[in-house]
């Protein structure tokens, strides 16, 4: 996609697939609403997964999310696929138009950032009037008017482009991903990765942002139990169990087990970890717990001899099972994206809404 190309199409984020609530042709007319008014304002309106030439969908709406300077997005019915769409864009830093029909809620976590708010009904004379109000403010867009200082209030605490990095090097953007090693988790995370293997067994030092699953902390007892037992430190940034995002987390998962069983496998994990910690006479574990789904998973090593720290990350597409998580391993030193999600992890542990739990 070349620039002068891109200047003329404003990215569409939006449900698809038909909803409970909403009539079989609701979105096709939505969409219709929505194309008109980039028309009007000069664009050419196109869905992010439509956009592009790569055969790979995931690839073509990352790319789309990350190079079209204006994105629209509805999140009406709070569809999983848009909301995690509108996150990566988010997540960029780049302009975006929210809008939501007015049978949605308003959300908390968007709540810096303003919306355009459309009948659900589609009543022609009060989608006249949105078309209107969408078309000016994608005018103002193009002539400079938002720009990226709109967003930093929500960004800041993931890093700020700490993300945009981290996203750019899995679309093959970023120039530096070509030094990044790429590998794929199995089901039990290490069966595959020697490195990660390796890594895991013998680091004096381990930092973990992740989802606090069960089977995670079980497959990794005996290494962490390692960690300590060379008096190293553990710690470990996980969902809150007891907030609104674990549900979230459960409905991204390819195998959803319901919100009571999630939190319990949430609360598990974290007993499980106490227990490693107070059954491990030397070292140091602890962990803090925040409501806040992130996109990836991130295993940062230490070492106290020569080897040069190196972190582990895997983004968590929705719906796919671990084995279809695509991962790369930076290292300190030779990687830059080494210092963005190591980073990440003493940003999200020093942030005063982050609960001590162990």
């Amino acid at each position: 996609m070349e620039n002068e190309s891109l200047n003329s199409i404003c990215g569409i984020v939006m449900p698809i697939s038909p909803s409970e609530g909403y009539l079989d042709n609701h979105w096709n007319e939505v969409l219709v609403m929505i194309s008109d008014a980039c028309r009007a304002a000069g664009l050419e309106g196109r869905l992010v997964s439509s956009n592009g030439d790569s055969e790979v969908i995931h690839q073509r709406i990352v790319t789309s999310l990350q190079r079209l300077p204006i994105v629209v997005c509805d999140i009406s019915s709070r569809n999983p696929n848009v909301m995690f769409e509108l996150g990566v864009r988010l997540a960029y830093g780049k302009p975006t138009v929210i809008i939501k029909d007015d049978a949605t809620p308003y959300m908390f976590d968007l709540s810096p950032i303003e919306y355009l708010e459309y009948p659900k009904s589609l009543r022609r004379s009060a989608t006249q009037e949105f078309e209107s109000t969408l078309s000016n403010r994608l005018e103002r867009m193009i002539q400079g008017s938002y720009s990226e200082s709109v967003y930093p209030p929500y960004i800041d605490v993931f890093g700020s482009r700490g993300v945009t990095k981290m996203l750019e090097s899995q679309s093959g953007i970023a120039s530096s991903a070509s030094h990044v090693d790429h590998v794929l988790f199995s089901e039990h995370y290490i069966d595959n990765s020697e490195e990660f293997n390796q890594a895991i067994t013998t680091a004096d030092e381990l930092n973990v942002i992740g989802y606090a699953q069960y089977r995670m902390v079980v497959a990794f007892t005996d290494q962490l139990r390692g960690v300590l037992s060379r008096d190293g430190a553990v710690r470990f940034v996980l969902i809150d169990p007891d907030g609104p995002g674990v549900h979230a987390a459960d409905l991204r998962s390819s195998a959803p087990s319901g919100l009571a069983e999630a939190r319990s496998q949430h609360t598990a994990s974290i007993s499980k970890l106490r227990s490693i910690g107070s059954d491990t006479a030397s070292g140091s574990l602890a962990v803090k717990v925040i409501d806040i789904v992130m996109p990836y998973t991130v295993f940062s090593f230490k070492y106290a001899d020569e080897r040069a720290d190196e972190v582990y990350v895997w983004i968590t597409p929705f719906k796919e099972p671990s084995s279809r998580r695509p991962g790369f391993r930076c290292v300190k030193g030779r990687d830059e994206s080494y210092t963005l999600f190591d980073g990440q992890f003493e940003k999200l542990w020093a942030w005063d809404q982050a609960k001590r739990v162990v």
